[in-house]
């Protein structure tokens, strides 16, 4: 199994130079590539939330967040204008979605920030699988009135487990 902090690096290899800060000396890929490449890479390689998701078809939070004026993500059922998004479908949690094509360089700087904070979440989550254990031990009370029962909890945690 491939840790986040493995998929990050792997992304950002896909093409360097891309991040803040970056020297002027390196000849940037154009912006719809840098979507086609490192964008559709975090897509497909993390999970995200149904909220996410949502924030991510919505063109509201999609022209805060991107400056662009559609929305990142469309399902295949969606009647949408397919020239405006690639025609192979980004695969996020098992569900086809298709991404809007339409970048410019005024949005360079939203998309490398949106992929460092994600990257940076990536990094910091815990690449081992994380089991929780309850145990349960309840007690039945007889009452005039019927029985009660009560269940105390206790909680415990680990990695890899």
């Amino acid at each position: 199994m491939t840790s986040n902090v493995a998929k990050v690096e792997e992304m950002k290899a896909i093409k360097p130079g891309l991040r803040n800060g970056s020297s002027k000396d390196v000849e940037l890929p154009k912006i719809g590539q840098l979507a086609r490449t490192r964008l559709r890479a975090a897509l497909e390689n993390f999970n995200f939330t149904e909220t996410e998701i949502e924030e991510l078809k919505s063109k509201e939070s999609t022209k805060q967040t991107f400056g662009l004026n559609l929305p990142l993500l469309v399902d295949g059922d969606d009647d949408f204008e397919k020239v405006r998004y690639y025609a192979d479908p980004v695969t996020i949690n098992g569900k086809d979605y298709w991404l809007c094509s339409q970048w410019f360089e005024s949005s360079r700087q939203k998309l490398i920030d949106w992929l460092d904070k994600y990257e940076s979440r990536a990094e910091a989550a815990p690449s081992e699988s994380f089991t929780i254990r309850v145990n349960a031990d309840p007690v039945v009370k007889m009452t005039p009135d019927g029985f009660t029962i009560e269940l105390s909890f206790q909680l415990s945690a680990g990695l890899g487990e």
